[in-house]
């Protein structure tokens, strides 16, 4: 008896650090009850600037209210790397005092990045105003309409986009007086399909890095890195279609669009002393 004891005794002792890794691993991965997740978060010095009350109101209200509605994954403890991320956008306290689940923090880390510009656009198309412009809450206000589908009817049948008008313009295509979103979106697709059926990829490919650099040039936050005033429709399209045809390729290198913006057009230069406002030129709107 006392050897069998002795055996267990010797077996649980070996077999100890196996069991505590399986239940820390386990408590790492098991979502939290709803019970044990906290909703109201109480924001540290550090983050008291990045989630003002009314921010915290929204996403308690958020958070509550689609609980039933996301998946187990959303309720699983934060991972370091999610962690880290928090401390890369300014919100790495809020880990020593709460426990977060993994979804909170993706929504977190949401709350920092800048609203996607179709999301803008649809909800100024809307005329709703969002006073928390950040992709959280604009992409969760932009969705509520993108599920309605008389929305979507009235969204289609929008005039085209400046974007959309210039890519019927970059390949050639004719763009007929009061052409709807919808109408310019089937014409560039009909393009798209063509040019890949003719294994002309490249020329395609040059689209849409093109507009990639469009829609960059058309954000408030790219003119002010580079101070820059908002260049015209004119002058974005001299500066972007002479880059083109010089055989420039990789457009994510803003500084280069921006240097040849400002030497073809000087007069965008905030830097520069004297600068006035042209308003003889087209002005571009934002969100197109």
């Amino acid at each position: 008896m006392n050897e069998n004891l002795l055996a267990l005794l010797v077996a649980g002792a070996a077999l100890s650090p196996f069991v505590w890794k399986i239940h820390r691993t386990w408590q790492k991965i098991k979502p939290l009850d709803s019970s044990e997740v906290v909703w109201r978060l109480t924001p540290t010095l550090e983050t008291d600037a990045l989630l003002p009350d009314g921010l915290l109101d929204w996403l308690e209200q958020h958070w509550r209210g689609q609980a039933g509605q996301v998946g187990r994954k959303w309720f699983v403890r934060a991972r370091t790397e999610q962690h880290e991320a928090l401390n890369a956008v300014g919100l790495g306290s809020l880990v020593h005092t709460t426990v977060l689940t993994r979804g909170q923090v993706n929504d977190l880390v949401a709350l920092t990045r800048p609203a996607e510009e179709d999301d803008l656009e649809l909800l100024a198309f809307f005329q709703v105003e969002e006073p928390y412009s950040n992709a959280l809450v604009v992409g969760h206000r932009a969705a509520t309409y993108r599920l309605n589908s008389q929305a979507m009817s009235e969204w289609a049948a929008r005039p085209a986009t400046n974007l959309q008008k210039e890519g019927l313009r970059f390949f050639g295509l004719k763009t007929p007086k009061g052409i709807a979103a919808n109408e310019a979106a089937s014409l560039l697709d009909e393009k798209e399909r063509v040019l890949f059926t003719a294994r002309q990829h490249a020329e395609w490919n040059r689209w849409s890095q093109y507009a990639k650099a469009w829609k960059a040039l058309h954000r408030r936050d790219v003119w002010e890195r580079y101070e820059l005033k908002k260049p015209s429709v004119g002058k974005l399209r001299e500066t972007l279609l002479g880059l083109s045809m010089s055989g420039m390729t990789d457009w994510h290198e803003l500084d280069v669009i921006a240097q040849r913006l400002v030497e073809l057009h000087p007069e965008l230069d905030l830097r520069a002393p004297g600068t006035a406002s042209d308003t003889r030129d087209e002005a571009v709107p934002l969100l197109n």
